[in-house]
């Protein structure tokens, strides 16, 4: 009888260690996803702010005779 509740005791925190794996695994993925996500913001913000610094080293100020390139 004693026995018999050890291993369902057992069976049962087993199954809770392998939830609780579970859901870190799941966490670690999600948190990697997300971390990629910021990533490729983080890419087009900078390229966004190199095409705008591009476009305004070109402009042509009107006392300039001479086109001139940054």
């Amino acid at each position: 009888m004693k026995r018999q509740k050890n291993l369902e005791i057992k069976a049962f925190l087993d199954n809770q260690i392998q939830s609780k794996k579970n859901l870190m695994e799941e966490a670690a993925i999600q948190n990697k996803a997300y971390i990629q996500q910021v990533k490729e913001k983080d890419q087009r913000f900078e390229q966004e702010q190199k095409q705008k610094l591009d476009r305004k080293s070109t402009r042509l100020n009107s006392s300039h005779t001479v086109i001139s390139y940054a």
